[in-house]
Order: structure tokens, then sequence, then C-alpha cells
């Protein structure tokens, strides 16, 4: 079991993840319907910029991709957790929908904890779109 400092940087990193995930709905992009690796592929070039501000950092360094599969294991991780937490809805690992199940209040309350971050997580959901948007599958 976790010991309180472990499950507080849990805490922060899921509040992390929400807020990126509320940064896509800002952008209304509610349903992510495709398959997997097109998610995993669009969530691998928003890491670049999440990874890549150093208060963010912190909360997404632990997330890397397979060297075999490409996968993100930790993103899957995030989205269990997610659905537990009733802010995200998808089938299993291999899904092919996710639906952000966030009302304007609750996503602007995750938004809230990293009010100066509001501008890099716009950028890492705007670049997510665009290349799951492109996605070839």
């Amino acid at each position: 079991m976790p010991d309180t400092l472990e499950q507080e940087v849990m805490v922060r990193e899921d509040a992390a993840f929400g807020a990126f995930l509320a940064a896509l709905a800002d952008r209304g992009m509610v349903q992510i319907a495709g398959p997997s690796q097109a998610v995993h592929s669009a969530f691998r070039v928003a890491l670049d910029t999440l990874q890549a501000d150093e208060v963010l950092a912190p909360y997404f360094a632990h997330y890397f991709p397979s060297r075999i599969t490409g996968r993100i294991d930790e993103l899957d991780q995030a989205l269990v957790r997610g659905e537990s937490a009733g802010i995200v809805q998808y089938g299993n690992p291999t899904y092919s929908r996710i639906q952000i199940s966030l009302t304007p209040y609750e996503a602007e309350q995750l938004l809230n904890q990293f009010p100066d971050k509001r501008e890099v997580l716009r950028v890492a959901a705007e670049v997510f779109e665009k290349r799951f948007r492109h996605a070839s599958w």
C-alpha cells in the first residue's frame, strides 16, 4: 500500500492528467473515437509539450512509450483512474472511444489547479487533437 507521500504525488499526477482532459474538453474534444494506437500516438505528441514545462514535467515524467509497442502504459492507467473518478469513460485498453465526462464547472476546477499552466495545457490539447485528427487509421 502506498504511503502518504506517494498518495499525495498520485493525487497531484491525476490532477495534472485531469487538467489535460479538461483542456481537451475546452476544445470541444469530449468524445475521442478511434483506435487506441491513434490515441497513444496523439498523446505522445502532447506529452512532449507537457514534459517540456518545468512545472508540469514532474507529473508526466514517468509517462513514456514502450520501445516495442509504442503504447504508453501510464496513459492507460491514468484513464482507468479517471474512469474510477467519473471524469472519463472508456471500455478497456483496446478502447475505440473515450468519453470525457466533465461539466464545464468540473473542467474549470481542474484547470484552476494549474492556473499559470492553462496555455501549456491548451497547446498540449491542440497538438493532441491535430495529431489524432490526422492519424492514419
